[in-house]
């Protein structure tokens, strides 16, 4: 495995990469499935994707599109683009065309590499399906003139016009972070889990942090994610040391399964959104030997920039601090004048040093106005007010702006208000957040003046928006609610959400037991009545952590369920003929009542 040293002498993420190839040349680089590769194996398969992407005409300087499914051979590819001096965007497959077109158009028309499964959603774009393509192993060689302030990555974060914005990673960045993350946390773990989308940087800490310092990387799917029982099992067969997850994961698995056997074994990393201090007892109490850091940081500062380690022995009711800023970062904290407060006081956070992003692709304007000039250097003006405590350590006290963070994605409430109003029927509509009956978790709302139905919206906004962007529920009201000073009410709209009746929809009713059974479990998870057998779950309010709570209920009565059918048959309808047999009769299974 490699030092810190090795991390802070190399020209680019590939060079590293080869690093770890030279030095854990027959370690297991990254397991996913039945599918586990060497870092001799990993290489082999990024060099001739690299020969085939040289023979395709790319070069240093370019951007080339990933659209596939989270895999090997979705890092396979990231790793082939990074030796030919490229950069990537990962797209992530479960976003609408829509959304997918208007990210390759923003990248640049840049070339594609997908597969079979993918190709036909991007016809009229250059691509290269892997699936179609003979490759023998070749030596991860990567190509000369490649310099540290190259660009690595681009990431898509909200707009708040409705236009993605595309965030410039550079590698000097990438191994700024590496190194100052391995001297925060060491000794680092020999085993990683990544958990979330390759299209965010969320879980770029356990990919970077594994391949670029020798490490086992872990995929874990999304389905394995939603049931707890299979994640206890993998993280005990296989060991794993550390995981990254959202609060939001973390209260989830919580209530679905035996929390201390769905923890790492030493390092668990927290971010994505704001740790509460009783999540952290309820993982102490699990395990109390974890070592668990809280860790922040905007996508425009390489993935993190803050963190805090949490000592269990210490913990009462106070925020839990999003921490001390890593190496190489600078801190400051400003007001509106961008004056530096009085310690302790409240401002805004100002990041800069060696974490900062490029700035946003293709759009200098916003560049300029996010980063900024400060006492002659370059900051990025986070929107995020923060103060100092006693100890020196960061407190997030909240946001400048309207800005959300729901399970981990960054939301520009405008962008999801924008969709609305480009529908027939409706007249104002305001975006916020709430805390979910159920669970406890922010979700999304909208309140619309307008008559249109729920379901309909839901459904057309699918198709324009991704999966974290779909409010839960949409409000029908008489009017938006302002306060004295003309501004949103928020606090009124919020209160109002248990009052006001959501827009309506003719809804089929269920024809046997089995529908019954599985409306009965959505309704109580959903919290709405109006739900027809055919909608969709995901566009009638669902995510993929009340597909969780879904999953476990469904799974008392049919213990053969499994996550691929619930997501392979989305409606109320088509799960129930599965789980009956072709025949809905309800004499065909026998079924518990709740």
């Amino acid at each position: 495995m490699q030092t810190w040293n090795t991390l802070t002498e190399s020209r680019t993420c590939a060079d590293l990469f080869a690093n770890s190839v030279a030095t854990s040349n027959s370690l297991y680089a990254v397991r996913h499935d039945n599918i586990a590769l060497t870092y001799k194996e990993l290489a082999g398969k990024a060099g001739a994707i690299a020969q085939l992407l040289i023979s395709q005409g790319v070069v240093n300087g370019d951007v080339v599109a990933i659209f596939m499914e989270r895999s090997t051979t979705s890092l396979v590819a990231a790793l082939a683009i990074w030796a030919v001096g490229a950069a990537y965007i990962q797209l992530e497959v479960s976003e609408p065309d829509s959304r997918i077109n208007e990210l390759i158009e923003r990248a640049g028309g840049v070339k594609v590499l997908t597969n079979d499964l993918n190709c036909r959603r991007i016809e009229h774009h250059s691509y290269i399906n892997l699936d179609r393509q003979i490759l023998e192993s070749q030596e991860y060689i990567p190509v000369s003139g490649r310099k540290a302030g190259d660009l690595a990555y681009l990431v898509s974060t909200s707009g708040s016009t409705g236009i993605p914005k595309l965030v410039a990673i550079e590698h000097s960045s990438i191994m700024n972070y590496v190194s100052a993350f391995v001297e925060r946390v060491s000794p680092i773990p020999s085993s990683l889990a990544s958990t979330t989308t390759f299209a965010s940087d969320l879980g770029n800490t356990s990919i970077f942090v594994a391949l670029l310092t020798g490490r086992t990387l872990e995929l874990i799917n999304r389905e394995m994610m939603l049931d707890s029982i299979a994640l206890a099992k993998h993280i005990s067969k296989f060991s794993i040391e550390m995981l990254k997850c959202t609060p939001s994961q973390l209260e989830m698995l919580s209530r679905e399964g035996n929390l201390a056997e769905l923890l790492p074994e030493k390092v668990l990393i927290i971010g994505g959104e704001e740790l509460t201090s009783a999540l952290a007892k309820t993982l102490f109490a699990a395990n109390p030997n974890l070592r668990i850091f809280n860790h922040y940081g905007p996508s425009e500062t390489t993935i993190g920039v803050l963190m805090h380690q949490l000592n269990g022995t210490l913990l009462g009711n106070d925020s839990i601090p999003i921490g001390k800023p890593l190496n190489g970062v600078e801190i400051a904290v400003l007001d509106d004048a961008r004056r530096p407060v009085s310690f302790g006081e409240v401002g805004q956070l100002y990041i800069g040093g060696r974490a900062l992003a490029r700035g946003y692709h293709g759009d200098q304007d916003l560049t300029e106005t996010h980063f900024v000039d400060i006492f002659g250097r370059r900051f990025y003006a986070s929107g995020d007010l923060v103060k100092q405590n006693e100890q020196g350590n960061y407190l997030f006290i909240g946001r400048v702006d309207r800005q959300l963070k729901i399970r981990g994605y960054r939301i520009q409430p405008k962008e999801i208000e924008n969709a609305l109003l480009a529908e027939l029927g409706i007249k104002q509509v305001v975006v916020t957040s709430v805390k979910s009956e159920f669970h406890q978790i922010d979700e999304l709302v909208a309140y619309v003046v307008g008559t249109v139905r729920e379901n309909e919206l839901l459904s057309n906004l699918a198709t324009r928006l991704p999966a974290s962007h779909i409010p839960s529920r949409i409000y029908n009201i008489d009017e938006i609610l302002v306060n004295a000073n003309g501004k949103l009410d928020i606090e009124r709209l919020q209160a109002s959400v248990n009052t006001v009746e959501s827009i309506s929809s003719d809804v089929t009713v269920p024809r046997n037991d089995i529908e019954k059974l599985i409306l009965d479990i959505w309704r109580e998870v959903l919290k709405r009545d109006d739900i027809d057998m055919q909608a969709k779950f995901l566009e009638s309010g669902g995510d993929s952590f009340k597909s969780l709570v879904v999953f476990g209920r469904l799974r008392r009565h049919f213990p053969n369920l499994t996550v691929a059918q619930l997501f392979k048959y989305p409606s109320i309808e088509s799960l129930a003929k599965v789980l009956g047999g072709e025949s809905t009769a309800p004499n065909k299974t026998k079924v518990v009542q709740l």
